[in-house]
């Protein structure tokens, strides 16, 4: 009977996870809002972007286990800009219209991830605490906007993180674009050892540009 219980227990659906990040760029900040909730086969995710008390990004996705995406919908009104992407075995396919105007466009991506959200998806390369690791996410802003592009994370090691105005323990991952494009474009990420949420992330914005950072300041 007990036994029973439990299985009963494990089937039902866990409560969604809500994780807050605030951003700094500049004199700008935005505050991102995840809700991330249990699948069929996966998660569904949403996240809304508020900038000056008005939502001006909101993002739709569906996860396998691993947190790859397999649909991903981003939503700008203000610049007119409704895509949606979904995987198809070895390619994504992204339709919709950016800045009104209608785009379609398949990318070939073979069997790596797609970890639109990145650094969300990397948790379990830096609990490992080493390795490396390649995935694919489509850029939303600049020269990149709707085009993919391919990268890899390197595990560097456990350091102390700045998070919450004091050092932590953390483990540090390092992003780049795969291949010759690693010197056009970084980012570090700071995962907490205990449960590999990501606490700190600070990435380049390009020459010239102040460098992106995003803290966790919300979990429940």
């Amino acid at each position: 009977m007990l036994l029973a219980l439990l299985f009963v227990l494990a089937a039902l659906p866990a409560p969604a996870l809500t994780l807050v990040y605030t951003e700094e760029a500049g004199a700008q900040t935005t505050r991102h809002t995840f809700v991330i909730e249990p699948a069929a086969g996966g998660f569904a995710v949403d996240v809304s972007s508020e900038r000056d008390g008005r939502i001006v990004v909101f993002q739709e996705l569906q996860t396998d286990p691993g947190f790859s995406v397999l649909s991903w919908r981003w939503v700008e009104e203000g610049e007119a800009t409704d895509v949606t992407a979904v995987r198809v075995g070895s390619s994504i396919l992204l339709t919709g219209l950016r800045e009104g105007r209608k785009i379609s466009r398949k990318f070939p991506v073979g069997t790596d991830p797609w970890y639109q959200l990145f650094p969300h998806g990397l948790e379990p390369l830096a609990l490992a605490g080493r390795g490396s690791a390649k995935f694919w996410a489509i850029g939303t802003t600049g020269i990149t906007a709707m085009h993919i592009g391919s990268f890899r994370a390197v595990v560097t090691g456990p350091e102390q993180a700045d998070w919450s105005g004091t050092r932590v323990p953390a483990i540090r991952v390092h992003v780049s674009l795969a291949g010759v494009g690693s010197i056009l474009w970084y980012g570090d990420y700071w995962y907490r050892p205990l449960d590999g949420r990501n606490l700190v992330s600070i990435s380049d914005r390009g020459p010239g540009t102040p460098d992106l950072k995003m803290e966790l300041t919300g979990e429940r």
